[in-house]
């Protein structure tokens, strides 16, 4: 059986391939290091059998767990939580959760983008998400649909679409299937679904005299010509982080306290560079 490691935290994550998840790999990492315990991370691929697995291990091995879960229903994951172990969720978390929550949330920015991507000339704005059934989709969901309710063009709900694939013949059947409904607004729906729709949508811009306008999520930092060249809205990644280590850290303390739920919120932040926007 497995010795529990002395100050070291476990860290899981779908992967390490996007901006989103290697900012929270670098923060976590520098914050810890600064309160001198190390960092285990499991990365899952979006698979919850993984998800599940590194719970288990890292419950035996470390003294504590942040997970940013794929994980729609807590019941998936309860067994696999050893009940001696702290345990937050970041960003979004299951229905009926049980553990200490940063939950983010983006309806204003998300009100303000749509309405910003119509005011622009795109009346006809389609969502893109990852995973309808997040908590973080859900809630852009309402926001979207709230903001379309108001324009001449409504709410739509075949407007709304999946991208859970970096496949480019996918993502081409998928704009296909989107500016067939006439839409050349988009909004992607989170930081993932941005860089697989940007170098996309920038080639097709090149190629068509009818341009499509994308609108998307971001860290907050914006190094990349990418976003820096769009209207993004930007994940309060460290306030998350901030947030879910000083709740870690408390539980570990006070194993019996309640556990809680801290909402942070993400901003619009328009485009710093015309890179991207002289295509379109």
């Amino acid at each position: 059986m497995e010795n529990r490691t002395g100050r070291t935290i476990g860290l899981i994550l779908a992967n390490a391939s996007s901006s989103f998840t290697t900012a929270f790999m670098d923060l976590f990492q520098q914050e810890l290091y600064q309160k001198d315990y190390k960092l285990v991370i499991g990365l899952t691929n979006h698979d919850l059998e993984k998800e599940r697995f590194y719970l288990e291990f890292f419950g035996r091995t470390t003294e504590g767990i942040i997970i940013l879960s794929d994980s729609s229903e807590y019941r998936e994951l309860a067994d696999a939580i050893a009940p001696n172990i702290p345990v937050v969720f970041i960003h979004r978390a299951p229905a009926d959760c049980e553990h200490t929550s940063i939950i983010e949330s983006d309806y204003s920015a998300t009100f303000q983008a749509v309405l910003s991507l119509v005011n622009s000339g795109y009346p006809k704005t389609a969502l893109i998400c990852r995973n309808i059934k997040f908590s973080t989709s859900r809630e852009i969901i309402q926001a979207y649909r709230a903001a379309m309710e108001t324009t001449p063009e409504g709410f739509h709900e075949d407007w709304i679409f999946e991208c859970n694939t970096t496949d480019r013949d996918y993502i081409e059947n998928l704009t296909s299937h989107i500016t067939g409904k006439g839409c050349t607004g988009l909004l992607a729906a989170s930081i993932e679904v941005t860089e697989r729709l940007a170098p996309y949508i920038y080639e097709y811009n090149k190629l068509h005299d009818a341009p499509l306008s994308l609108t998307g999520f971001s860290t907050e930092n914006r190094s990349t010509v990418l976003f820096k060249s769009l209207d993004t809205i930007c994940r309060p990644i460290h306030r998350t982080v901030d947030l879910a280590l000083q709740q870690l850290f408390y539980l570990m303390s006070n194993p019996d306290a309640p556990q809680n739920e801290y909402i942070v919120k993400g901003s619009l932040k328009m485009r710093t560079s015309d890179v991207f926007q002289t295509l379109s």
